[in-house]
């Protein structure tokens, strides 16, 4: 039977019967309606929440340990104990040069330092809680000597960056102050953190009110720093040896010296819509100096050069290099880790989940559909018994009338998906549709969202997806079909004729 007579005979039967095609492809229509629906939402929810992580400058972060030997360990395991040591810049200098995907690296240490209050005279070194022997003071003593230090001094934390541009280029769109880089009087503040103390105390409005004033800093407790090539005793699953041995380390990094210092702020970081990996986690930037003056005011008969410390956080160049980065250095010292690519991949495996989860309920309907494919088959292999029987009296082979009606259930697949699919996209882009409309209405909800450049939403149909509905459509009613197809194919023409 030639390509034109198929042509012909099946766009009749579709004209003739095309209430009932639509009747029986409706349940995979369906089915790929639900499928399409879900996962194109779910897809779009995941890409638009990864594509937000991935543009604050937490993404590439990578927190970076070393171990006393060389091996594979699961970082996860808080049974295990791992034997860490510390390390220095010249570590990291070295790992640098072997992959040169690190950008820069800083170290996971903080000081602490006081800020005198404005119009205030008062040492704000003199009421550091050392927690060790060497404070003989009666608790009496330390509440009054709190209470009178919250009355002239505001206490922080501050974290020293080694590379002051790539911590501005990360946090431009928050920085207030035309700033490059740091000198050693200048600091770069927070403007609502501490309750809003520092803004408060020095009658700011706005971050920009805070550039160019002069604080008067206090240095309380140095950097938490450990002989190079020790520290198994801090061992992670240590317990309360462990915990001992840190706090013996914290308390001999307290600094009683008085040591005041006048700075400037140079700009300042507004965390007052942050969000959460934008948020600023400490609240003062330093230069680099002041961790080295802060650790011989703790440690005067030390050397630092032969300190160094238990982790750095390392900045990769690109997101997509942060995962490859951790696998590259499992088996060495040293260990990786990534709290944002452990976010990342969670809402992946969650969205993956659900839209499994409502993939089976089109899965459902799919496979209810196909007893009414087979019955409406069935019927039209009956009704059409005279039409066989002409077709095989002029020619037509087992084949040709096998095909004929094969191909017809295949149309009804390719029926149901074309409508499900379109009715899902448009579905989808309405929801989306509907969803931005209520982002827009809240002006603190869209200027949170596009502080991690979001500004939108829409569902994502991937080509995968589509696909795979269009193979299961066609595949579910082409399996429908093959029996009605098989029985048509063997209607004897004479008996056929006979009977009508």
């Amino acid at each position: 039977m030639k390509s034109t007579a198929f042509a012909i005979i099946l766009s009749r039967q579709i004209k003739q019967k095309l209430a009932r095609f639509i009747l029986a492809s409706s349940g995979i229509a369906v089915g790929v309606w639900a499928i399409t629906l879900t996962t194109g939402l779910s897809q779009g929810a995941s890409s638009t929440l990864i594509n937000a992580i991935n543009t604050q400058p937490a993404a590439r972060e990578v927190s970076i340990s070393k171990q006393k030997e060389a091996k594979k360990v699961n970082i996860f395991d808080f049974g295990a104990n791992l034997n860490l040591v510390s390390f220095n810049d010249n570590d990291l200098q070295k790992l640098q040069q072997k992959y040169p995907e690190i950008s820069a690296y800083n170290p996971n240490s903080s000081i602490d330092l006081s800020i005198l209050r404005p119009d205030k005279t008062f040492d704000c070194t003199k009421v550091a809680l050392r927690g060790d022997k060497a404070d003989i003071r009666t608790p009496d003593q330390v509440s009054a000597d709190i209470t009178e230090y919250g009355k002239n001094c505001i206490s922080t934390v501050s974290a020293h960056i080694r590379d002051v541009n790539l911590f501005i280029s990360g946090n431009k769109s928050k920085i207030v102050g035309d700033i490059t880089t740091l000198s050693d009087t200048q600091v770069i503040s927070c403007f609502s953190c501490l309750g809003g103390e520092i803004k408060d105390a020095f009658g700011a409005k706005e971050p920009k009110d805070l550039i160019g004033k002069q604080i008067s800093v206090s240095l309380t407790r140095g950097p938490t720093m450990i002989e190079l090539g020790k520290g198994a005793e801090l061992q992670i699953g240590g317990g309360e040896q462990a915990s001992k041995a840190l706090n013996k380390i914290e308390a001999e990094s307290n600094i009683t010296t008085s040591n005041v210092k006048i700075m400037t702020i140079a700009a300042v970081y507004d965390d007052r819509d942050a969000g959460f990996f934008g948020s600023f986690n400490t609240n003062f930037i330093v230069p680099t100096t002041e961790v080295s003056r802060a650790f011989t005011l703790a440690n005067p008969d030390k050397n630092i050069a032969n300190y160094g410390y238990l982790g750095y956080t390392v900045a990769i160049n690109s997101v997509k290099n942060v995962d490859p980065f951790i696998k590259k250095i499992e088996g060495t010292q040293y260990i990786g880790a990534s709290a944002v690519l452990s976010i990342i991949q969670a809402i992946t495996a969650f969205f993956n989940g659900l839209t499994a989860v409502f993939a089976v309920f089109g899965l459902i309907a799919v496979i209810a559909s196909l007893f009414g494919i087979i019955n409406v088959m069935l019927i039209s292999v009956l009704e059409r018994q005279k039409e066989i029987g002409i077709l095989k009296a002029l020619g037509a082979t087992n084949n040709s009338i096998f095909r004929l009606f094969f191909i017809e259930s295949a149309f009804l697949g390719v029926l149901g998906w074309l409508t499900g699919t379109l009715i899902a996209v448009l579905t989808g882009y309405g929801i989306s549709a509907i969803v931005n409309v209520l982002l827009r209405s809240n002006p603190d909800v869209a200027q949170t969202l596009s502080g991690f450049g979001v500004t939108s939403f829409a569902p994502y149909f991937p080509w995968w997806l589509l696909l795979g509905t269009l193979v299961l459509s066609v595949l579910s009613t082409t399996i429908s079909g093959f029996v009605p197809s098989a029985r048509a194919a063997r209607q004897n023409p004479a008996e056929v004729m006979r009977s009508e």
